[in-house]
């Protein structure tokens, strides 16, 4: 056989043996992926988040704000509380996708980052935020309480380190580190948790905080 012919024709056997590996490899890449998507979603997947306000004064004791969803089912509530101890619940199942579209802002104004702080600014009204979350057996939750959103979020000031050296024993107090405590997070998760839900819904609540007298209170 004609030399030239003959190392023609491995070139194309080698080909050939290329395009079928590659083949198996990708058939073998996709198959993966697609059993680790179908993995995902028959895995149990829960979002559970909450933001309960607590007032020292006036006819209002309570407000709580709850939105779950549970493997695609979502819903959310609204209670209010007065003084005597009597509760009014609100509730909407939420089509689709909202609940999962306000956990993806939470996170965004950084609701996992938030931490519990003392009270400072309005002391009368303390705020409770918690969150749960729950996605192929592996879990994460966290609660955070403050005072007065407005206040964290922009008038905390700053927090100052001083270093203490053996060989300096009087730090110097001009040339302290210090970084600010303030957090727009705060007041950004307040609002996400009153801005949430259908006209509807909005509109109902709006109507039972009329009625409580806090409708001009918006943290």
């Amino acid at each position: 056989m004609n030399r030239r012919l003959l190392a023609w024709l491995i070139g194309i056997g080698a080909l050939i043996a290329v395009a079928g590996m590659a083949r198996q490899i990708f058939s073998h890449d996709q198959s993966q992926r697609l059993q680790a998507v179908e993995s995902v979603g028959r895995s149990p997947s829960n979002i559970a988040v909450s933001l309960t306000i607590d007032y020292a004064t006036g006819r209002v004791a309570r407000e709580a704000y709850a939105m779950s969803d549970n493997n695609g089912r979502s819903e959310a509530t609204y209670a209010v509380t007065d003084r005597s101890g009597t509760t009014a619940h609100f509730h909407e199942t939420i089509p689709g996708y909202g609940v999962s579209f306000l956990f993806d802002r939470l996170v965004a104004d950084r609701i996992w980052e938030l931490t519990s702080r003392p009270p400072r600014g309005d002391t009368s009204v303390r705020y409770t935020v918690a969150v749960k979350q729950t996605v192929g057996g592996q879990q994460g939750e966290r609660k955070v309480t403050f005072t007065d959103p407005h206040y964290w979020a922009t008038t905390a000031g700053r927090q100052y380190h001083i270093h203490l050296d053996k060989d300096k024993p009087t730090p110097d107090l001009l040339g302290l580190d210090s970084t600010s405590i303030s957090d727009p997070g705060y007041e950004k998760v307040v609002t996400d948790f009153r801005d949430f839900g259908s006209p509807t819904f909005k509109a109902t609540i709006r109507q039972a905080r009329e009625r409580l007298g806090l409708q001009s209170q918006r943290y």
